[in-house]
């Protein structure tokens, strides 16, 4: 349900915040009316086991998917980049950012393509200044 909202909400939305979205959703729980959240699902152990591989620990970093493009997304790692991004986006709507960050970057999209400017102003941060807060939130996730 989640892909047709954003394709027509967003349609220059790259496949990684269109994915974000939808797999956060996976596992949703609707703690009080009108509203809905993801919980931590099956991809974290995928996720966790890139963290502790000395060979994919590199690549798992929030500020690569802004400039990450669909194909790249889509790409061998395919797995792994849908574990970073629904976990991205669960660590913004746990902080109340998710739908800010969404709207303000679908709103600015022509002056902001890859999305930072929008980060940025709903963050305070660039994407590369959370990885380390945002990798450190991952590791305390349980399943």
């Amino acid at each position: 349900m989640v892909h047709p909202v954003i394709q027509t909400d967003f349609p220059h939305a790259p496949a990684w915040i269109n994915e974000a979205i939808a797999s956060l959703y996976e596992t949703p729980i609707f703690p009080k009316r009108g509203e809905i959240q993801g919980v931590t699902n099956w991809r974290l152990a995928r996720l966790q086991r890139a963290l502790d591989s000395p060979a994919e620990k590199d690549k798992v970093r929030v500020d690569a998917l802004f400039t990450m493009s669909d194909r790249d997304f889509r790409g061998p790692d395919i797995d792994l980049h849908y574990a970073i991004a629904r976990f991205f986006a669960q660590w913004l709507d746990a902080r109340k950012a998710l739908w800010p960050f969404y709207s303000g970057w679908r709103d600015g999209y022509t002056d902001d393509k890859a999305g930072d400017k929008a980060f940025r102003a709903t963050v305070g941060k660039m994407p590369a200044e959370v990885n380390d807060e945002w990798i450190a939130w991952v590791r305390r996730l349980t399943r």
